[in-house]
């Protein structure tokens, strides 16, 4: 199941991601990146579901316990030609039924900015902002933009 979720990912799965939008990295080194931060994840106790429907694959999710009935949704996506309005909130809605399932009371994620449909969809069913955190890139060998 991780091979395939894998595959998907080599496809351009996370295109709003800021190593993927970098110029100073291919879409290959942004795919690797996501590929080892999944397999992180299942390494350190989270769990890959496929969000399927029929024989269709539609997305995945790394689902995590972080607490006494705390969880976290740790990465998800929505595979290509799969992001028709509304689906974000199906996979969403799926990462809720496997917190509840598994006797989470509250569940946390972490979403780039860069993603403004995933933040409006988190949104819409009722989750809120607690912190905002940004990430500043400099690349080695790049000017500081000032002058003398």
């Amino acid at each position: 199941e991780a091979e395939a979720v894998f595959a998907q990912v080599h496809l351009g799965l996370f295109n709003t991601d800021r190593v993927f939008i970098d110029p100073a990295f291919t879409p290959e080194v942004a795919a690797n990146r996501y590929v080892n931060w999944i397999r992180d994840e299942l390494d350190g106790g989270g769990v890959l579901y496929e969000l399927q429907r029929g024989e269709e694959a539609l997305g995945f999710f790394v689902f995590r316990d972080r607490a006494a009935a705390v969880g976290a949704s740790v990465l998800s996506g929505l595979y290509d030609g799969q992001t028709a309005p509304g689906m974000g909130v199906v996979l969403l809605h799926a990462i809720l039924d496997r917190a509840r399932i598994r006797g989470m009371k509250r569940l946390s994620s972490r979403i780039s900015t860069n993603n403004v449909a995933v933040v409006k969809t988190h949104a819409l069913l009722g989750f809120s902002i607690s912190e905002i955190q940004y990430v500043f890139v400099r690349h080695a060998g790049e000017g500081t933009g000032m002058n003398g």
